[in-house]
Formats: structure tokens, C-alpha cells, sequence
């Protein structure tokens, strides 16, 4: 609940940021610095007369569209918490461009709170390219819809600490080291972090979306949400949270990170992952797509998608993990699951473990003194397949087992299943249930409430195996109503097809702004191969009653 009011108070800020007195001032290519800079018509010319002046709590600084500046922007004033200074854009067309051509080592710095920079393209810094930096902590701070290309280091950084914090809407091109880069510190933590809808492609050395220690162990605090982001082809992980505590990852997708999508670990507690989506993370043998490790309490993952032909999809060193209604589906590497030494509170329940080829990689116990039947392992209520069989490997005996008798041998996994669960496509990876599914009704009830799709479970009697709760198609409740569509494949590279036992009167795309794409049914199909990368909602509208199901675009 804590967390909750925390976020609520964020977002009031953010509504209550200016005065009704505030100066609006304006910055044009065609302007001039002995103008007033008020008005649009005495618009200033520079960057260098805006860093000049002193500025008031409430005042706006707009730079017009469409124009490129060369000069590095320092923001010298705090506002306060109901008048923050805004930093953003006029007029029509392009985001206004501050590119430093690598001459200057940041693009923004600030030194100050309760600022909002909304709309602005940053490019070629040769250190952060927007850095937060307050002794103290900075507060309400808001960075919505900034675009940053190749940064010398960090993308996005924030160090010292701080609170009440919105990164909303960021994209990365091309930073050296992180895209958005929480850091801890050693007295002034930070707290009351949202981080979502941002996309970070491509990191020369580090990772996408980082919560991470200072250079001397200091933490970076508590209360985070990370929701709805992408993060692909970074040199490590997408999401790299290895400090802080109370941190909410959910509907964010990672795609082909060379160490993985996502790392936990060292002194980050209270941890929970729902709804991911991994794709082909081409992990080396000592990372995962899902690497939890550290000396980490207190970690959940549940109701995701962890797919690809990596050497791992899920590695678990630490204690105190929890991994939940998942579908982890093989696709080539090395072992699919790790186990690690040492581990101590670990359960394992309603997944799924699969492969789309004839085999898969062996589900590993590395602990020579943690055997399956270790007291503190739980694993039940799985389905484990693969046409050619699963090999189970338990570092305590040497050997490998098939799942009959790894069942036998440790009596680990009475109600887990070696079947086909019978997704509906497994070649075009929709990972949904039929419902002749083994898994449905097979679950055990770990008070979740949710499945991949945000549905309510359980449906039927019990809840089913997966991270996809089946919906019977012949049911009249408004549950089942929800989800007799069909879309696959999910995630879509090129074309969503589309089932439906019912009339569809309109369909229409919208991404998680709540935008309208250009998009059209064709042949029971949309073409999506024009959408960029992330998450979306195909809505449905029959007989007056929207249906929305949400699916994911990775080219």
C-alpha cells in the first residue's frame, strides 16, 4: 500500500507542476539572444542564453520543432513540488535536436529538483547524455518522450539518490555503456521510481534498463516499477537489478542481449518479475535469460515467456525464489534450467518446460549437496516435454535421469506431468492451451490472480499450468467472453492472425499509449511488419462491447 500512495502522490506532482504566473519562454533557430525570449516572435536564438538566465518554479523553456542546437543545455534552478520547470518543445514537426557532436561530455546536466524535460532528441555525448546529479537527492524529477542517441556512457543516469521519479516514453540508440541507469549511493537513496514505456536498443558494454550499487556497494533504495519496456541487443542484460528492494518488474520483453534479459542479484530484495517476455537471449554458460543469483531474498517469477536458443532460459543461485506459472520454451544452447550450489527456499510450481525441436537441454541440480530432494526444494505441479524426452542431472550422484525416475529416485514432483501440453501452435509459438491441454485444471493455487494475458484466474476449477490460463470458448461469463479470440503467432514479426467463434464487427491496433496504429484486417490478418518493436492491444468491437487482448511485435 506504501508503494501504491507513493505513486499516486508521484503522479499528482506532476499534474500540479505549474503556476498559473509561470514565464513561458521560447528558443528558435531564427531567434536572437537580445530578444525577451517570451513570445514566439522574440524567441532567443542559443543554448548558451538559456543556461544565462535564472528561472522561477513553474516557468517553461520550449525549443522549436524541427530545430537542431550544438550547445550543451545546464539547468542552473530547481522548481518546486507543485512548480516544477519544464523543459520541452513548440510548434510542429520533429522533436527539437540537441546534438553536441561529441564535443561536449553531456548533452543535459542538472544539478536540481523537480524538473520536467519532455520531447527534446539528445545525441552524441561523450560521458552521460542526461545526467541527474544532486547533492542531497533529486526530487520530482520527469523525463517523458526524450530521444538519446549514442552516448558516450549512460544514456540516462541518476546518482545521489533521490525521489518521486517518472521515465516514461524514453528511447536509446547506442549508448557505451547503460541506457537508463538508476545508481545507488551511500546515504541518499532513491525511492518512488517509475520507469515505463522505454525502449533500449543496443549497449556497447553494460545493460538496458539498470538498477544498480555504486561504485562502493551503497544501494539505490526502494519502491520501483518497471513496466512495459523493451530492451534489446545489449552487450549484458536487458534489465540488469542487482540493488534495491520492493522493485516490480512487469510486461517488459527483452530480445537478444548477449548476457541475458534479465539479472537479480547481490543485494536487491523483494523482487518480482510478471508477465516477461524473453526472446533468444544468446546467454554465455555462466548467464540465463532469467539469471537470479547474489545473495538475493525474496525473489518471484511468474506468468512469463521465456524463450530461445541461448545456452540457459533459467539459472538460480540464490535463496528465497519463487518461479511460478511460466512457459519456458527450449530453442537450442546448453542446459535449459540451472540450479546452482548452496540454495535454500526454492519452489517451483505450474510451469511448463518445453522445446520447440525434438530435444532440449538437461534441467540441471549443480549443488553436490543440494540433491532435488533437497528439504527446502519444492518442484510440483510442472509439465515437462520434449519428443526425443527430458534429462534431469543431479550433481549430488553424477547422473542424469529420465523424469519417471527422477520422480522415483527423489520423490520430488508427484503431480507433475512428462506430456505434450497442447498449445495451440507450438511451430508458430502460441503458447495459449487447447482445450484438450493436460495442463489445464492441473495447477495448484499460489493465491495468484493474474495470467500473462492480465486475465483473471483461475477460470475453471483450479488453476491451470502455464502462464496461460485457458478460457472454455462455449462459456458465457464475461471471463470467457474476454478471450474467445484467438491471435498468434504472439509475439509477430510480420503478419497477426486472427480467430474468433463470433462476429467481429471492427478491429483496430492501439500500442500501450493508448495510440491508434495504421492498421487493417486482411484474410483473418494484420500486417504489423511496419510496427516497431514492443508491446500492443488488438481491439475488438462486437455488438457494442470492446474486447481487448494485448500482443507483441519483435521483428
Amino acid at each position: 500500500m506504501l508503494m501504491k500512495n507513493s505513486i499516486t502522490i508521484l503522479l499528482l506532482f506532476i499534474l500540479f507542476q505549474f503556476s498559473a504566473n509561470a514565464t513561458v519562454y521560447y528558443v528558435s533557430n531564427t531567434g536572437n539572444d537580445s530578444n525577451l525570449g517570451t513570445t514566439i516572435n522574440q524567441a532567443w536564438l542559443t543554448i548558451n542564453k538559456v543556461n544565462s538566465i535564472t528561472f522561477s518554479p513553474g516557468d517553461e523553456i520550449l525549443f522549436n520543432r524541427g530545430d537542431t542546437w550544438n550547445e550543451r543545455l545546464i539547468i542552473g534552478d530547481s522548481g518546486t513540488d507543485t512548480q516544477r520547470i519544464y523543459y520541452g518543445a513548440f510548434g510542429t514537426g520533429t522533436k527539437p535536436t540537441i546534438d553536441v557532436q561529441n564535443n561536449e561530455t553531456s548533452v543535459i546536466v542538472s544539478y536540481h529538483s523537480y524538473i520536467t524535460i519532455e520531447n527534446l532528441i539528445l545525441k552524441n555525448s561523450t560521458n552521460n547524455a542526461l545526467g541527474f546529479a544532486v547533492t542531497g537527492g533529486c526530487y520530482g524529477i520527469t523525463v517523458i518522450g526524450v530521444e538519446i542517441f549514442n552516448a558516450g556512457n549512460n544514456a540516462l543516469s541518476i546518482s545521489k539518490g533521490g525521489s518521486d521519479i517518472l521515465i516514461q516514453d524514453v528511447s536509446v540508440y547506442n549508448a557505451s555503456n547503460n541506457g537508463i541507469y538508476l545508481n545507488g549511493s551511500p546515504a541518499n537513496h532513491l525511492s518512488n521510481v517509475i520507469v515505463e514505456n522505454c525502449y533500449v536498443s543496443g549497449t556497447g558494454a553494460n545493460d538496458g534498463i539498470v538498477v544498480h550499487e555504486d561504485g562502493n556497494g551503497g544501494t539505490a533504495g526502494s519502491n520501483f516499477i518497471i513496466r512495459n519496456n523493451y530492451a534489446e541487443l545489449c552487450a549484458e542484460q536487458g534489465f540488469d537489478i542487482t540493488t534495491g528492494s520492493n522493485i516490480h518488474l512487469y510486461n517488459n520483453i527483452s530480445k537478444n542481449n548477449v548476457q541475458g534479459g534479465i539479472l537479480i542479484g547481490h543485494s536487491a530484495n523483494n523482487i518480482t518479475v510478471e508477465r516477461h517476455t524473453s526472446i533468444d537471449e544468446p546467454t554465455t554458460n555462466t548467464s540465463a535469460a532469467i539469471n537470479i543469483g547474489g545473495t538475493v531474498p525474496n525473489v518471484v517469477v511468474k506468468y512469463s515467456v521465456i524463450k530461445g536458443n541461448g545456452y540457459h532460459l533459467l539459472r538460480v543461485t540464490g535463496s528465497n525464489v519463487e518461479i511460478y506459472n511460466n512457459v519456458f520454451v527450449y530453442n537450442g544452447g546448453g542446459a535449459i534450467i540451472d540450479f546452482g550450489n548452496d540454495l535454500e527456499n526454492l519452489t517451483f510450481k505450474n510451469n511448463i518446460v518445453t522445446t520447440l525441436m525434438d530435444g532440449m537441454g538437461r534441467i540441471r541440480f549443480l549443488g553436490a549437496n543440494r540433491p532435488a530432494n533437497h528439504p527446502s526444494f519444492d518442484f510440483n505441479n510442472n509439465i515437462y516435454y520434449a519428443p526425443n524426452g527430458v534429462t534431469i542431472y543431479n550433481a549430488s550422484t553424477t547422473s542424469n535421469y529420465t523424469f519417471s525416475n527422477f520422480q522415483t529416485t527423489f520423490s520430488q514432483g508427484a503431480n507433475s506431468l512428462e506430456t505434450d501440453p497442447l498449445f495451440i501452435d507450438r511451430v508458430n509459438e502460441d503458447f495459449h492451451l487447447t482445450q484438450n491441454s493436460p495442463a489445464i485444471d492441473a495447477g495448484i493455487d499460489l493465491g495468484l490472480n493474474q495470467d500473462f494475458d492480465g486475465s483473471v484466474v483461475p477460470f475453471g476449477v483450479n488453476y491451470d499450468i502455464g502462464a496461460f490460463e485457458y478460457f472454455d470458448t462455449a462459456a458465457t461469463s464475461a471471463q470467457a467472453f474476454e478471450q474467445i479470440h484467438s491471435i498468434y503467432p504472439n509475439p509477430a514479426t510480420k503478419r497477426l492472425h486472427l480467430k474468433s467463434n463470433i462476429a467481429i464487427e471492427k478491429v483496430w491496433v492501439i500500442d500501450v499509449l493508448g495510440r491508434k496504429m495504421n492498421t487493417k484486417v486482411i484474410d483473418s490478418s494484420i500486417d504489423v511488419s511496419h510496427l516497431n518493436n514492443g508491446i500492443y492491444f488488438l481491439v475488438f468491437n462486437n455488438n457494442n462491447e470492446l474486447i481487448k487482448n494485448k500482443f507483441i511485435v519483435s521483428h
